[in-house]
């Protein structure tokens, strides 16, 4: 039997591997496509992969009121409070306030990121004090530096002095001021302003606790 070349046109004999006229193989591998079936199954193999890099990755879906904080929700829960409430120490003042809000916005903001994820109180109140660590890291590392702090200390003590007429609280307001001066005096002012806002803090956390689990008691 004989077949044409596929480059020159001559005649083959059949098992011959080279054209004897212009050298050209004869022996070719064909390769059968896919069969349908065997394309959709390649196709559902990889879709998985590619929803997963595409898709975001959501939060939990959290139902009832949990005693244990999902804490890679919970801390950027956290942070986003802290951030809010350190910027408004830091250019509005009203600390206590600030803080109290960020504990309560912590709470929320972790319910927003569960899914309707809710905290008991006193588990709440955990993750409003994380809030506020991470407020008032913020608030100092933009107003210890920058001489802010000082000067914000300065004011809200003359500010309160200046509404009381006792010569003993004046004595002890100027002996503040005094300490406020030091490095020493500046650290105690930052410790003691630190646990203030952390427990204010805490109880902005346990109001929302309280607040939002009130409609789903377990």
């Amino acid at each position: 039997m004989e077949h044409p070349c596929h480059k020159c046109g001559q005649a083959v004999e059949d098992g011959i591997p080279f054209c004897s006229h212009c050298g050209a193989p004869q022996i070719r591998v064909a390769v059968a496509d896919l069969q349908p079936e065997q394309s959709a199954a390649s196709e559902m193999a990889f879709q998985p992969a590619i929803n997963s890099i595409s898709d975001p990755v959501p939060g939990p879906a959290i139902s009832g009121r949990s005693r244990t904080i999902y804490w890679p929700q919970g801390f950027r829960a956290a942070a986003m409070a802290g951030c809010v409430a350190g910027l408004g120490m830091t250019f509005v003042g009203l600390f206590g306030l600030w803080m109290v809000a960020a504990g309560f916005l912590a709470v929320v903001f972790y319910r927003r990121r569960t899914r309707g994820g809710l905290l008991f109180p006193s588990v709440a109140a955990r993750l409003g004090a994380v809030s506020g660590v991470l407020g008032f890291t913020l608030f100092a590392l933009v107003t210890v530096p920058t001489g802010l702090f000082r000067a914000m200390m300065f004011e809200m003590v003359r500010l309160y002095a200046s509404r009381r007429a006792d010569p003993e609280l004046q004595a002890l307001t100027e002996r503040w001021l005094d300490l406020l001066k030091t490095p020493a005096g500046l650290a105690t002012w930052l410790i003691c302003l630190f646990l203030f806002l952390i427990a204010a803090s805490a109880v902005g956390g346990a109001l929302a606790g309280a607040f939002l689990g009130r409609g789903n008691r377990t």
